[in-house]
C-alpha cells in the first residue's frame, strides 16, 4: 500500500451505514469508512476535508480524514 496527503470534498456519506466517498482535488474518488474519520463519527456532503490517500488492492481508500 502507498499513501499520500490529499485535499478533497465529501461526495456522499451515510452515517447509518458508516461509509461514503470523497473526491480529491484532481477528481479521483476514495472510499471512506467511519473508522477513518478522526474528529467525530460523521462528515457532511460537500464538506472540505484533508485525508491520507491510500491505494489498496480493492481500490482507493481515504484514511485519517479530518476537516480542512
Amino acid at each position: 500500500m502507498t499513501s499520500r496527503e490529499c485535499h478533497g470534498r465529501v461526495l456522499e456519506y451515510d452515517a447509518q451505514r458508516g461509509y461514503g466517498r470523497i473526491q480529491d482535488d484532481h477528481g479521483v474518488t476514495y472510499f471512506v469508512h467511519y473508522r477513518d474519520i478522526i474528529e467525530d463519527d460523521a462528515v457532511k456532503i460537500g464538506e472540505d476535508v484533508c485525508f491520507e490517500a491510500t491505494l489498496h488492492r480493492k481500490g482507493n481508500i481515504a484514511r485519517q480524514v479530518r476537516r480542512r
